[in-house]
């Protein structure tokens, strides 16, 4: 089956490579390098490992217009098991990244009360997550047990967003792009707006021009440009960012 136009592909395209590899990975490493010092080192990995293997993944799914499995066998039979790898990765990385969207599942349900569960400090927010969301810590972060004492109760709530979580996934791929199309209308434009809500209000914030020359700024951190452990994440960072080597794109 294939896409109803050009445009629902694309979108498809956008909501398979980005995601919280970008919300979240990003912005840490940029505040680890200072901004500029992981930025340079990033746009170097996305023209020298980013572009070339998305837009290799891209035409090989173009070209067989097979799964992942099949494709590479289409190549050379034995190839097989690399398609079964990389499908198997996709699995590893969408088992844990549910876990988080059922976390934010439960952080939607708590935003609803007022005042906020999770406070305006550092301190309570992080009292919160572990002790209402994860129920691993008791009251002013006293560690209740640890995974040295085995698994713990069942935590029914967290299971429950995880079991939604899931759910949301098998309705909008069980027909595959028939509904995956579709949904994309919604999940990918509405992000994207909300993003460029959240720049404009930071930018309007006391103090966001030096934010934003922090960013920028050889000089804000020029050591961490020579530094090799920059030059890593940045490259691993593409790897997180585009969903590279995992068949998606394919």
């Amino acid at each position: 089956s294939t896409f109803a136009s050009n445009s629902q592909y694309i979108l498809c395209c956008l909501g398979s490579a980005i995601g919280l590899g970008n919300m979240l990975r990003f912005p840490n490493h940029c505040y680890r390098y200072g901004g500029f010092g992981f930025l340079l080192p990033y746009l170097f990995a996305v023209l020298l490992i980013g572009v070339p293997m998305l837009g290799a993944e891209t035409m090989l799914g173009q070209m067989t217009q097979r799964s992942a499995v099949k494709a590479f066998s289409m190549i050379r039979p034995k190839l097989w098991g690399l398609g079964a790898l990389v499908t198997w990765a996709a699995f590893m990385v969408v088992s844990y990244y549910n876990v988080i969207m059922a976390w934010s599942l439960q952080y939607l349900f708590y935003s609803f009360q007022s005042p906020l569960p999770w406070g305006n400090t550092t301190a309570s927010a992080k009292d919160f997550f572990f002790g209402t969301v994860l129920r691993m810590g008791g009251p002013d972060g006293a560690e209740v047990w640890t995974l040295d004492d085995g698994m713990g109760p069942v935590n029914w709530a967290l299971l429950l967003a995880l079991l939604a979580q899931w759910s949301l996934i098998f309705f909008c791929i069980f027909n595959l792009q028939k509904t995956a199309q579709w949904i994309v209308l919604i999940t990918v434009p509405v992000p994207l707006v909300l993003i460029v809500v959240m720049v404009i209000y930071g930018l309007t914030k006391p103090g966001s021009s030096q934010g934003v020359m922090a960013y920028i700024n050889p000089a804000s951190n020029p050591g961490a440009i020579l530094s090799l452990d920059a030059w890593v994440d940045a490259s691993s960072q593409i790897f997180f960012g585009l969903s590279l080597s995992v068949g998606v794109m394919i």
